[in-house]
């Protein structure tokens, strides 16, 4: 879920706002401890408190369930204070793929600040929120009808549209995904012009937008050609858009200039990989990263 904005912090380079999203029907508890001035402190801010930022306001890093345990540098400040538009965040384990329609807890932190829905999850109750989609509506008790937000580009320059959405929505329902099974089988997607696409069901599926929170949107043109190449140079409608991608070291993102939204404070995030949790822990510490996830409790 995603979250209202809130300051934290401030002055001689720090950065007094960062994201973290929710997932799941109930607000993430964030389980960690936070450096301030390098010293670690249990007592800090932020043990056991839900941020409640948007994505919109600064790089949001996904959580994926409510017992991750999150180590936050104080006020995140950026690690060294080498620059304060620069975040480095420090996973458990490297993603295979950025696969916009895969929900792993490798992927999530990354895909969510590439790939826009056509939904989006308010951070503190059960209400959906405009993404790509402006608005919805039940037309049948079978169909539901989306108006698209105009406007957007992907990372390419090539424009969103009820054509681009139909696409990635069929994709899912004619390929084993893993987000196929989340749909009723016989759904089907298709545009009524350039902004507007219809849904239709064989059943009435009350909760289809919900569903669709979890279909990323990527470009068509490039994710026809190549599925697997597609996830490995993903172009999507996000805040960021990928740089660069090396296997086995680090994922480099930066904020996207043709964004449709709020643009983000931060302008580029690292995201690096360690397995152990104290190796995660002690990188919070050194100052060489400012977010930490998955963080065992002995550490």
């Amino acid at each position: 879920m995603r979250t209202a904005p809130r300051d934290h912090g401030g002055g001689d380079g720090v950065i007094a706002r960062f994201i973290i999203v929710e997932t799941g029907r109930a607000p993430l508890a964030l389980a960690g401890i936070a450096r301030q001035g390098g010293i670690m402190s249990e007592s800090a801010p932020i043990t056991t408190v839900a941020r409640e930022m948007t994505r919109r306001s600064l790089l949001r890093v996904a959580a994926g369930g409510a017992s991750a345990g999150w180590l936050v540098a104080h006020g995140v400040r950026p690690a060294a204070a080498q620059d304060p538009q620069k975040l480095v965040v420090v996973l458990p384990e490297e993603p295979p793929d950025l696969d916009p329609f895969y929900y792993a807890l490798s992927h999530i932190p990354v895909t969510r600040n590439i790939y826009d829905a056509l939904v989006d999850r308010e951070g503190q109750g059960p209400n959906l929120l405009p993404g790509l989609a402006t608005e919805w509506t039940a037309t049948t008790p079978t169909t539901w009808r989306f108006t698209l937000r105009p406007g957007v580009t992907y990372h390419n320059g090539t424009p969103f549209n009820a054509e681009s959405a139909a696409f990635a929505i069929n994709y899912v329902l004619n390929n084993e995904t893993q987000a196929t099974g989340n749909f009723l089988a016989g759904t089907a997607a298709k545009a009524i012009d350039e902004l507007t696409l219809e849904v239709t069901t064989p059943s009435p599926d009350p909760i289809l937008p919900r569903r669709l929170y979890l279909v990323g949107m990527p470009e068509p043109t490039s994710f026809e050609a190549d599925p697997t190449a597609a996830m490995r140079a993903p172009i999507g409608t996000g805040p960021y858009r990928l740089v660069d991608y090396k296997g086995g070291d680090r994922i480099t993102v930066e904020a996207y200039e043709g964004y449709w939204g709020e643009k983000p404070a931060i302008t580029s995030a690292e995201f690096v990989y360690r397995t152990e949790s104290a190796v995660r822990v002690s990188m919070i510490s050194a100052g060489e990263a400012d977010i930490a996830r998955d963080i065992a409790p002995q550490d």
